[in-house]
């Protein structure tokens, strides 16, 4: 599985059709650099303070509806980012998996490993979205408990 970090940032938004600003440029790099999804407030910290919320929340919109950035939601008004795995089958972003939130320490992580098979809808039905996610402990937190 080829992730979206191992293209540059500057390819990733030419092959979008998209202006490399200096802030999007920025962004697409503080996600590259995390190993887990970062809420929009995670990515403000990192952001030098020239950069205003309005701009930041623009650009976030902008990349995922291009399928730059996978956006996960949680309770219906959290969000996190993180740049999707592209399948090798179909050159297409893999978004259809499990998360894992830490209960301890709010991070989100993509669980890759887990697919979500497809789900039979009655008919009629059509699907949105499909967001599952997990709630326990991570790795970290459990070492700092014992």
């Amino acid at each position: 599985m080829l992730h979206k970090s191992d293209i540059s940032t500057s390819e990733l938004l030419k092959k979008h059709n998209l202006s490399q600003t200096k802030v999007r440029k920025q962004l697409i790099n503080i996600l590259k650099n995390s190993n887990v999804a970062l809420s929009a407030s995670d990515v403000a910290r990192q952001m030098p303070a020239t950069c205003d919320r309005v701009t930041l929340y623009r650009n976030f919109k902008t990349l995922v509806e291009k399928g730059i950035l996978h956006q996960i939601t949680i309770n219906n008004h959290e969000s996190f980012y993180v740049l999707p795995q592209i399948d090798s089958k179909t050159n297409e972003n893999n978004t259809e998996h499990i998360h894992f939130r830490c209960v301890k320490c709010n991070i989100v992580q993509c669980l890759h490993s887990s697919p979500i098979e497809s789900i039979n809808l009655p008919e009629g039905f059509s699907k949105l979205d499909t967001n599952f996610i997990v709630y326990g402990t991570c790795k970290n937190c459990n070492t700092i408990s014992n």
